[in-house]
């Protein structure tokens, strides 16, 4: 089992898959993209990007793409 989390960052966003055990090191991830730093996006945001209710994102079919998945 995963989770999909959402981060951002100004307005970039990536997606992250993590397994249901574990968890983003969100300055690794950070790094990893690019980016200076990251956070957790808005849950509201994830739904309005996403089309799935938070507790159900996929990483796939997203209504609003991430380029940085």
């Amino acid at each position: 089992m995963f989770k999909t989390l959402l981060i951002v960052h100004d307005k970039d966003f990536a997606v992250a898959v993590v397994p249901v055990s574990g968890q983003l090191n969100l300055k690794a991830a950070a790094h990893a993209l690019g980016w200076k730093s990251a956070s957790m996006c808005d849950p509201k945001i994830a739904e309005r990007r996403t089309g799935y209710v938070v507790g159900g994102i996929s990483p796939l079919g997203q209504k609003t793409p991430s380029p940085r998945s």
